[in-house]
This record gives structure tokens, sequence and C-alpha cells, in this order.
């Protein structure tokens, strides 16, 4: 029995001899390809940080070969090809741009951006229909975003469902209760159906948040002269112009429409001949 119990003792260390490096050998195989894959994360992500400053600075031509360099090490990160379909659209190679975009919605389907930006590029050759779509997709998979609602809620107009743009963009006022280009998108949507009840209340509520903003302020008054307040558009157009003459030549043939569809004149003389100075 003691022999029994040594020659199995003898027998455990063999095995345990023998199957120990083994197991030390894949742990350590294991840990070095965890390592790297970490530092190939480490280095897209610097890669990648680079690239958009580079964008962001204009610097087109070093994002672009920046990203192609890290894409030869990472070519799985949809992150990259993403921006790499930015820079090459800013560069105006929109099929290329499309290639790269094609291939960041390949691995990473969910990724609203991608569909945004297909829209982007739709919309940049006037193709609103196929715009719509992938604003609407973008939209869908994320809603918080302000950005793919006024890029959905644009397209509509593009489209002609103004109504339905309307309703969308004031739909949501709730979730965006600071936001004056939202109250101003939806303004301009109903502006456009003529109910210029609405669109009025709406600039002046985008007036109410940004005070300064003049693009609110602009489509106030453009409101009040298409509902025939003459008087109103143009105290306020007066006020615009004054701010900043230069900045502002529409507006001052605007004026002049208002005072000729009030009867003043002589005042609709004198801004017609400030639209020729």
């Amino acid at each position: 029995m003691r022999i029994q119990r040594i020659v199995t003792l003898l027998l455990a260390g063999v095995c345990a001899a023998m199957v120990e490096p083994g197991c030390f050998s894949n742990r350590q195989t294991k840990a070095e390809e965890e390592a790297l894959a970490r530092w190939e994360g480490v280095r897209t992500g610097m890669a990648l940080q680079l690239a958009q400053q580079q964008f962001h600075n204009g610097q087109l031509d070093r994002a672009r070969q920046t990203l192609l360099g890290a894409i030869e090490t990472q070519s799985n990160d949809a992150r990259l090809y993403l921006l790499l379909a930015k820079v090459m659209f800013e560069l105006q190679d929109l099929p290329t741009a499309q290639a790269h975009l094609k291939q960041a919605g390949h691995l990473a389907p969910d990724l609203a951006e991608v569909d945004y930006l297909q829209g982007v590029f739709a919309q940049s050759t006037s193709q609103w229909a196929q715009a719509h779509q992938a604003y609407l997709a973008a939209y869908q998979k994320d809603p918080s975003s302000q950005s793919y609602l006024c890029a959905l809620a644009e397209a509509k107009l593009a489209l002609g469902q103004h109504q339905q743009a309307a309703e969308l963009l004031s739909s949501r006022f709730e979730d965006f209760p600071s936001s004056a280009h939202l109250h101003i998108a939806a303004a301009s949507s109903f502006l456009a159906v003529e109910d210029f009840d609405r669109a009025e209340q709406l600039y002046q509520q985008a007036i109410d948040i940004n005070p300064s903003n003049a693009e609110a302020q602009e489509g106030l008054a453009n409101t009040f002269y298409l509902a025939g307040k003459y008087s109103q558009a143009s105290e306020l157009l007066a006020k615009l112009i004054r701010k900043e003459p230069a900045e502002h030549p529409g507006l001052q043939r605007r004026l002049a429409d208002c005072y000729l569809a009030a009867g003043q004149y002589s005042l609709a003389i004198r801004a017609y001949q400030a639209c020729l100075a």
C-alpha cells in the first residue's frame, strides 16, 4: 500500500511537471495578447485625437494621412472610417467619402452618426428624399440629438412637408426648453404654412431665450411683414439696421417694402435710396 501511494505521488508530480510549463506558457501568451490589444487601443485613440485636431484646424491632408496610418494597424475601428469620411467629404471627394462611410456602417451598424452623415452627403447633392431617409434613421437611433432632429425637420421642409416639420419640432420643446435654435426652426416651419400667429409666438420665445439672437429677430420682423403688421415690422427692422447697417442690405429692402405697403411713401423712397447707396 505504501509503495502504491508513493508511486501515485510520483506520477502526480510528473504530471504536474509536464502540465505546469504549458499552463504558464498559455497564461503568458494570453497576457501578452491582452497587453498588445490595450496598446493598440491606446495608439488608435491617440491617432484619432490627433486626426480630429488636424481636421478641426483645417489640416485635411495631414488628417487623412494620420487616419490611413491608423487603419493599417487597426482596421476594425469604425471611428477611424467615420472621421476619414468627413475628411474626404471636405476634400470634395464624395465617392471616397461614401466608401469610407459605408465601411464605418458595416463595422458599427447601430452608430447614428453614420446615418446622419449619409444624410449630409445626400443633401449636398440635393437628394432630399435620400437625405430624409438617412436623417430619420439617425433620429430614430438617437432621439436625444438636437442636430438629428433639426436635420430631419429641414429635410421635411425641403420635401414640402411643412406641417409635419412644424409638428415634429414643436413636440420636442419640453426636451430642449432652452434651445433658441429649435424654436426658430419650428417658427420657420409654421411660417411656411402661413400660421403667422404660431410663428410669431415661437420667434418671440426664441428671443426670450436669447435676446441677442439676430436670426430670431429677423424672423419675427419677416413674420410681422407677411402678416400685414407693417408698423411692428418696420419698427423692428429699423432697430436691426441701426445696429449694423452694412450687415443687413436685405433688411433695408424689406423695410422699404413695409413703408410702401403701409402707405408711408416718403419713408419708402428714402429706404429704397438707402438700398442703392
